[in-house]
């Protein structure tokens, strides 16, 4: 079950994800962004040292097919954590690498990875709902004042069906080498004649056959 609160003045959601064996509850802040990135590991790093007890991952949305996409690996992600087999010694590492579904750190970064210039990206947190609210907040304030320092205000905000076209499967479905007939068969048997469900249900279940 997903719970979102999404404040549609600012370009961050935060979806409560559902109990898992009555841990503590899971929240997750994904935000949108587009903005001139001139040192993309500094960037990083930057919004990363703002609130340090926060997992946060930052990632480029053109390779990855969207919200459903983004949640079905953060399950996996989290359910990885809970049993200790993570695929890296981190949160926000084990993240990137299911997202990209890779086993390289380098290959992942390839595929997903902020570049110098224009990106159109996510940041993927996961804490609590307060320090999320907050979290969220700052980093709309940080990334105008990219813009604006940039000078650049072409902020567009993703929806939840973002990227949803036919130019857009093709392109994921040849960067993760899915044939026609693995997609069809997905699509006939377990989604219901959805192409996009098809395509992250494969997604998520090759991120799932990971293994460190």
């Amino acid at each position: 079950m997903l719970i979102d609160n999404f404040n549609a003045n600012n370009r961050f959601e935060i979806i409560k994800l559902a109990n898992y064996n009555n841990d503590n509850e899971v929240y997750v802040m994904l935000l949108y962004f587009n903005a001139f990135i001139d040192e993309p590991a500094r960037f990083i790093m930057d919004i990363r040292s703002i609130e340090p007890r926060v997992n946060i991952q930052i990632v480029n949305t053109d390779n990855i097919l969207g919200r459903e996409h983004i949640i079905e690996i953060i399950k996996q992600t989290i359910e990885a954590k809970r049993r200790g087999v993570l695929l890296a010694d981190k949160v926000e590492v084990d993240i990137l690498l299911r997202l990209a579904c890779v086993d390289q750190i380098e290959k992942a970064i390839e595929i997903l990875g902020l570049k110098h210039g224009i990106n159109n990206a996510i940041v993927i947190a996961l804490g609590s709902y307060d320090i999320l609210m907050q979290l969220g907040n700052r980093l709309n304030t940080i990334i105008d004042s990219i813009n604006v320092s940039s000078k650049r205000n072409d902020y567009h905000k993703h929806d939840n069906n973002v990227d949803n076209n036919t130019n857009k499967y093709e392109h994921i479905l040849k960067l993760h080498s899915i044939d026609k007939d693995e997609l069809y068969s997905c699509v006939l048997t377990t989604c219901n004649g959805s192409i996009r469900e098809a395509i992250v249900s494969i997604l998520a279940e090759r991120a799932n056959l990971l293994y460190r």
